[in-house]
């Protein structure tokens, strides 16, 4: 009996340990998405973020995987003239075990056309991050959309 005491104790310390502050969990998660936020138009400073495998899913493109695929979208976009963006997380959420959580909240993006003309968009996203072995966050699935279709080109 005394040594199923004993190890009943020794068990309930070792779990009470191990519990994760879920709420210092959400508020690093929340510090990774909006210092992520900070990082454009630098396309280096924006993929140390991103995990080796992640994926990336845009409207109207196929779904990019690893850093190499997702690089080569951003630059493009970073260069393009006139380009911004901007994002803030409204939802953080941490799972319980404290390795995985999710920004979600809104967008948007301005760029200037051939012309010279200033587009804009605004939209919504959701990133999946995964905390990795070093504990920094970083993103492993990220996808957006558009609140509305395109403005059409006046005549």
């Amino acid at each position: 009996m005394k040594r199923t005491l004993v190890c009943a104790f020794l068990a309930a310390i070792l779990l009470t340990g191990c519990r994760v502050d879920i709420e210092a969990e959400r508020a690093a998660l929340r510090a990774a998405d909006q210092a992520w936020s900070q990082t454009p138009p630098n396309v280096d400073r924006f993929m140390e973020f991103v995990a080796d495998n992640a994926y990336t899913l845009v409207p109207d493109a196929d779904i990019l995987q690893g850093k190499a695929q997702i690089r080569n979208l951003w630059s493009g976009l970073f260069t393009t003239p006139g380009f911004a963006l901007k994002w803030t997380a409204t939802n953080v959420e941490v799972a319980a075990d404290g390795r995985t959580g999710y920004t979600l909240g809104t967008w948007e993006m301005t760029m200037q056309d051939s012309g010279g003309k200033t587009l804009a968009r605004t939209g919504k996203y959701i990133t999946l991050w995964q905390k990795q072995s070093d504990g920094q966050w970083k993103v492993v699935a990220d996808t957006a959309v558009f609140d509305s279709p395109p403005a059409e080109p006046s005549k």
